[in-house]
């Protein structure tokens, strides 16, 4: 492709993962978890950080030894063949109608708390546009924006981690139900970014870097949303849907009250934006590279934009529910992962492949815990694997 250049650092690269998997989740997910499992959340915050590990290694394996812009269908391809890897790298767009309108439309309800005269409709337009722009641009532009940003928030849930400690609230564990597993099946949407961020390791300087960038960025995010679940029980800031995306805005500030919500609606709006405008690019890199030389490069970001646009508006219209899109969306991202880790352990050699089968292990478990909720990825492979199939016999 044209518009790619390796010149992507490993700090780059840290601060871009921190972001990718931050996201909206930081923001909604840990009240969601506390809504539903109460302290019992700060426990699956501390299993589901540590169960991604080497779910992690396994992508960063992967990234270092085969650095390619089609990221996981790639590495699906090398252990599975064409048809497989081609199929996995269409299921991977299929996210484009489910995963970045939650994104945008948290981001955008940021900007109308900024902004009160300001729509909703608005606001997202507005973000599909500077995704739109910024996706014109080399990205490690980009990475360099997330370095500020990924300071700027370790600053924030530091403060507000050292102000929850004081809090007197006493965090009493519950007895374990099913809430417990529904509850980490929903926070594996804060660990999803680092299959968007497979399809940048060609455009790292040192493809090597790409491993240590993988774990590091885990390691960091997980003790993040640990200290975000921590400080949300310890404040009490969940409950209803509006008060759950507004959880970390409110705790800061109660903080500082003059400036702490207008601050973190800042950050909030930031980090869904490059978040966002991450995926952007992922979804942009492999259908270019399934379309070319029939389509641009910049044709494919138009129809991708105006996709995201046309499903965030009927989100906002029907008012669907953040956590059944985020459940779906997890479902793509299971699977995806799933057959990564499956690669890995017919690809890889010695510690590498036994990580690579505990990883297989965490999906089955994780694919057991979402349930129901994988029908729309497993039925959408299947399709698109038939569909791709017969397209593969029709051109012989």
């Amino acid at each position: 492709m044209d518009n790619l250049t390796k010149d992507i650092n490993i700090f780059q690269g840290i601060a871009v993962v921190v972001v990718a998997l931050l996201g909206s989740g930081v923001f909604i997910v840990p009240a969601i978890g506390a809504s539903i499992s109460g302290a019992n959340s700060l426990l699956a915050w501390v299993l589901i950080s540590f169960a991604i590990l080497p779910i992690a290694y396994t992508f960063g394996i992967f990234g270092k030894t085969y650095p390619h812009f089609e990221g996981s269908a790639y590495f699906i391809q090398k252990a599975f063949g064409k048809n497989i890897g081609k199929t996995v790298g269409l299921i991977y767009l299929s996210i484009i109608p489910i995963g970045p309108p939650v994104v945008i439309v948290i981001a955008s309800s940021y900007l109308t708390s900024l902004f009160g005269g300001l729509s909703l409709v608005v606001a997202s337009a507005f973000m599909i546009f500077i995704i739109y722009i910024l996706n014109q641009f080399r990205f490690s532009i980009s990475s360099n924006i997330s370095l500020v940003v990924v300071f700027v928030i370790l600053c924030i849930i530091g403060v507000i981690t050292y102000t929850a400690v004081s809090k007197d609230t006493a965090l009493v564990l519950k007895s374990f139900d099913s809430s417990f597993l529904t509850t980490m099946g929903i926070m594996f949407w804060c660990f999803v970014g680092i299959e968007a961020i497979s399809h940048m390791s060609s455009e790292f300087k040192n493809p090597s870097d790409f491993s240590k960038v993988a774990m590091s960025g885990i390691i960091i995010v997980g003790i993040l949303y640990t200290a975000v679940g921590f400080a949300v029980l310890k404040f009490g800031m969940y409950g209803d849907e509006t008060t759950n995306i507004h959880s970390l805005i409110s705790i800061f500030d109660d903080i500082l009250p003059v400036y702490g919500g207008t601050v973190l609606s800042i950050v909030g709006f930031l980090i869904c934006l490059i978040a966002v405008h991450i995926y952007v690019a992922s979804f942009t890199r492999i259908l270019y590279s399934y379309s070319k030389p029939t389509l641009t490069f910049h044709q494919i970001l138009v129809a991708i934009c105006i996709t995201i646009a046309t499903t965030t508006a009927m989100k906002i219209y029907y008012n669907i529910g953040i956590e059944r899109l985020i459940m779906y969306a997890n479902g793509v991202f299971v699977l995806i992962y799933f057959l990564v880790a499956l690669s890995g352990a017919v690809l890889f050699e010695k510690i590498d492949k036994v990580i690579a089968i505990l990883s297989v292990v965490v999906l089955s478990i994780i694919i057991y815990i979402i349930g129901f909720s994988m029908v729309y990825a497993v039925g959408t492979f299947a399709g698109l694997w038939a569909v791709w199939s017969m397209r593969q016999r029709l051109d012989v």
